[in-house]
């Protein structure tokens, strides 16, 4: 007897993907099969956070084409020790986020080069 699909979800709503035993049951249920898949994305996915750590060349990298539809959260936690957020990758990124709801910056050096323009969505600096 197969579960059905609303049952499947409520049971991956209920992980709390807070913690790692959340995060790494939720990753399993992703590779476990098709019918996880997308719900498992969802919570992984909402929200992001990129640090000093996410070099331009490692945002080029990311494999945002996979997780983009499911983000709807996301920050930008830059140090002092991090680079400048004028590289290319940033727009690129932030527009490839086309279901982002919330988007966060924190740190000095930040510059208006990096953001560009959005109709549909408000931009927090905090």
């Amino acid at each position: 007897m197969a579960l059905s699909q609303e049952l499947l979800d409520e049971i991956l709503d209920n992980l709390d993907n807070n913690n790692d035993a959340g995060r790494k049951a939720l990753q399993n249920c992703a590779l476990a099969g098709r019918c996880l898949l997308p719900r498992s994305r969802t919570r992984l996915f909402s929200h992001i956070v990129f640090d000093s750590s996410h070099t331009p060349a490692r945002l080029h990298a990311l494999p945002v084409k996979n997780i983009a539809p499911y983000v709807q959260k996301a920050a930008f936690l830059w140090t002092a020790a991090g680079e400048d957020l004028t590289s290319a990758a940033i727009p690129a990124v932030l527009q490839s986020l086309t279901n982002l709801k919330d988007l966060a910056f924190q740190g000095h050096r930040i510059t208006s080069a990096a953001v560009p323009s959005f109709s549909v969505i408000s931009l927090a600096l905090v």
